[in-house]
């Protein structure tokens, strides 16, 4: 497997980080708004860098506009920390799938929600291809 320094935003492994960003701020919202019933899309444009989203929608219901936009605004700045932008192009958009969580243990969900965690405090946060690294508190060689 390449490091992550080496993932450029053009290999195969730059979508797989994608998606699995995308799973760790679900988990994250999920646990910061556990009453709030609620969906989180993301859309990117076919011809930006990976690192660059199109669209961050969070569907929710029976929740008020308060909380819709919090719930928004919260799920951009946790993409933003782990370094993705937002720069809607006009153009087609396809929306990322999510990794299955379905199977994950809970110590490897609340690793997600630290890592998300640590991004928003500017900490070094975990390579989200390597799991080990999930359970682990010492930083890898991988971490960026």
């Amino acid at each position: 497997m390449k490091k992550l320094r080496e993932i450029d935003g053009t290999t195969p492994l730059a979508g797989e980080r994608l998606s699995l960003d995308r799973r760790d701020v679900a988990l994250w919202l999920a646990v910061r708004y556990a009453d709030v019933t609620h969906h989180l899309s993301v859309s990117r444009n076919y011809t930006t860098p990976p690192r660059v989203l199109a669209y961050v929608v969070v569907l929710t219901l029976d929740a008020s506009r308060e909380i819709r936009h919090k719930l928004r605004a919260d799920a951009l700045r946790a993409f933003e920390a782990l370094g993705y932008t937002l720069a809607p192009t006009g153009g087609d958009v396809y929306e990322l799938w999510i990794e299955v969580t379905s199977g994950m243990t809970e110590e490897r969900r609340l690793a997600c929600v630290e890592r998300v965690e640590a991004a928003l405090a500017g900490r070094v946060i975990p390579n989200p291809l390597n799991l080990r690294d999930y359970a682990s508190s010492a930083t890898s060689k991988d971490d960026f």
